[in-house]
């Protein structure tokens, strides 16, 4: 009997490895969302609502959607492209070359991913989706070869993608120098706000929504779009209230296409920031302000929306459907919603 309940205690405490090992295994595999991630997949209970608006139309960057088939004829088209730049380097340098050079730093690439497991994250195929970005990170170490650049390849990148921004969204009018953070910048939500943000009033209530446009109106409050000859950087946040001159004043957006995709994907990505949610909370302002075509009417007729959709109901169905399943408890214009409600 006790040989017997020795072995079985043995075998116990041998499962009890296993099990120890395997769970110490996909416990290494997982990283701290807010140390090293810095690309996530879009929360379903959001994605759900607008699919379209957060899959990629043409070309897939990155494992998520590597093996989606709508995208698949764009990877011939890479290839092409891989072989002409190889074919440029020829006596200089060779795939074997690129292909090293990924290696060497795939596993911290592995680790800007929230989720590392599926296709596209086997280790062949993940050096292989990479090494696009390591080709182009050559052409412009070659293009810059011996001339004097402060930027990296990343930072270069952003800047050009922060200016689109401006131009898309009517935000800063201009930047005389651009801070980016030390080392390389994680992702163009934090260029934007570093950019972009200003100090809040500070309000100890937590208020998201302000009334409607009409509503406001009615109350005597009047509306201005903020002038760009009042700051030369002038952003989206810049919203204020002035009590004497009964003034809310609101930077110009324009409403484009492309606008619902934008704002979506920024929003997604706040969701798993610890930091001020700026953009859900800019939606989340504006979905107050906007709950009919009549408010939209008058947004429109005082320049603070350039609606390029045609139709004020699209303007509307953007505003009330943005926010929805997000999740903001940011206060950041809760000062100046108190302002407006009490007056």
């Amino acid at each position: 009997m006790a040989n017997a309940a020795a072995s079985s205690s043995k075998n116990n405490d041998d499962e009890i490895k296993l099990w120890v090992e395997s769970i110490e295994k996909d416990r290494g595999g997982v990283y701290s969302l807010l140390s090293v991630n810095s690309i996530f997949r879009v929360p379903l209970r959001i994605r759900k609502l607008k699919p379209e608006a957060y899959a990629p139309q043409l070309v897939s960057i990155g494992p998520l959607h590597y093996n989606e088939e709508h995208l698949q004829p764009m990877q011939s088209h890479k290839l092409r492209y891989l072989n002409h730049f190889l074919d440029r380097q020829k006596g200089k340098k060779t795939l074997d070359d690129y292909v090293k050079a990924v290696s060497e730093v795939k596993e911290d690439a592995r680790k800007c991913y929230s989720e590392t497991t599926g296709k596209g994250f086997q280790e062949d195929e993940f050096v292989k989706i990479m090494l696009p970005f390591r080709v182009l990170k050559c052409l412009y170490d070659k293009n810059y070869e011996g001339l004097s650049t402060t930027n990296t390849l990343s930072q270069d990148i952003y800047e050009f993608l922060l200016r689109w921004f401006v131009k898309e969204f009517y935000g800063p009018s201009q930047f005389p120098s651009i801070q980016f953070p030390e080392g390389e910048p994680k992702h163009l939500k934090n260029i934007l706000i570093k950019s972009s943000t200003r100090s809040r009033k500070y309000c100890k209530e937590r208020l998201y929504r302000t009334s409607c446009a009409s509503k406001l109106k009615g109350a005597g409050v009047k509306f201005q779009k903020k002038k760009l000859s009042d700051s030369p950087e002038t952003s989206l946040f810049d919203i204020t209230f002035d009590k004497d001159k009964e003034e809310l004043t609101i930077p110009t957006v324009k409403i484009v296409d492309s606008t619902e995709h934008i704002l979506r994907n920024l929003i997604a990505f706040e969701q798993y920031q610890s930091d001020t949610r700026y953009f859900a909370t800019y939606a989340t302002f504006m979905d107050g302000l906007i709950d009919t075509h009549t408010d939209v009417e008058l947004l429109e007729a005082k320049g603070i929306i350039v609606n390029r959709l045609g139709n004020p109901e699209d303007v509307v169905i953007l505003f009330n459907n943005i926010v929805k399943h997000v999740l903001n408890n940011d206060p950041y214009f809760s000062g100046i919603i108190k302002d407006v409600e009490n007056y």
